[in-house]
């Protein structure tokens, strides 16, 4: 995506790496449309790119790794033991390469607990990935929900006044990190579902971090937020409803010569299904820049928490 750094990205060029594309598929009866969204579950249309993406979540306590290519499901990963502990979201993932795989470095949230460090480790050929508990240690906990944080200085996430904040991560001499230098971002935003971090980047000379976010009264809404003036925030709503029924998402992306595309496949554990949208110009989208591409391996249970 032109030298930005983006979750999509990253995840995308470890999957190439990784040689993890191995084919396999799970049969189910197919699941029903989304009720109260017949707009969004009737349009369909075909993907301007390959998008590769990689879906995490937690089925009992371990954890799922789902590849896909566009709309089909290519492999998936369980965890041979559990997570050190509870989890409602990862930070987007740094890697270290293997001579025979990958590892994988996140953070992972829960409400009200201190973010720990997981390393998910994957060898060439296996079925399982390992788990390993990872440092710093945090002093704190995150002090808020559906966090969205960017693995570098600044974290999101929604207080008990509704309130969309910006934290600065710090560092100790001894090497613990916590969190603190809360900055209100957006005032009003309580409705907020789900909330991810889409990449960073520079527009005029101003460093911004993006962020994507679903609402419980079913809106789609992009965030430009400048990173030292977060105050000054855009906030572009891309949809005002046909989202309410997805309640996880995971992100991705593509790009054409013309164009570079956010991808969301988003999940509605409800009904056990999962659809691919796009939104062109994932830096500075408009309205109505949003395409439904259809349902994502229909079949496959999508009654998991998503984390990333």
């Amino acid at each position: 995506m032109s030298g930005r750094r983006t979750a999509a990205a990253a995840a995308s060029l470890v999957l190439l790496a990784s040689g993890l594309f191995i084919g396999s598929g799970v049969a189910q009866a197919m699941p029903a449309p989304p009720s109260g969204e017949p707009s969004l579950a009737r349009t369909t249309a075909t993907l301007p790119c390959t998008s590769y993406t990689q879906v995490l979540g937690v089925q009992n306590g371990y954890l799922k790794l789902r590849y896909l290519t566009n709309r089909k499901l290519e492999t998936q990963l369980f965890s041979s033991t559990q997570l050190p502990g509870p989890v409602d979201s990862f930070t987007s993932a740094r890697s270290t390469q293997l001579s025979d795989g990958v590892v994988w470095h996140y953070t992972a949230y829960a409400p009200g607990r201190r973010p720990y460090g997981v390393d998910v480790t994957y060898h060439d050929g296996d079925k399982q990935v390992q788990i390993t508990p990872a440092g710093p240690a945090y002093l704190n906990a995150f002090p808020g929900r559906s966090v969205a944080d960017s693995g570098s200085y600044y974290a999101y996430g929604i207080n008990n006044a509704g309130q969309l904040v910006q934290y600065t991560r710090y560092r100790t001499q001894g090497g613990n990190l916590y969190f603190s230098s809360k900055r209100v971002v957006a005032k009003n935003q309580g409705g907020i579902r789900t909330l991810s971090w889409i990449g960073s980047t520079k527009r005029k000379g101003v460093a911004l971090d993006l962020l994507v976010a679903t609402t419980k009264s079913g809106a789609l809404k992009h965030f430009s937020i400048p990173m030292k003036k977060p105050a000054r925030t855009k906030i572009t709503v891309l949809r005002k409803k046909g989202f309410s029924a997805y309640d996880e998402v995971s992100l991705t992306g593509c790009s054409t010569k013309k164009n570079e595309y956010l991808g969301l496949v988003l999940i509605d554990t409800r009904h056990n299904l999962a659809r691919l949208f796009t939104v062109r110009n994932w830096v500075a989208p408009v309205a109505r820049t949003v395409t439904n591409h259809g349902l994502v391996a229909p079949g496959a249970d999508w009654t998991w928490h998503a984390v990333r």
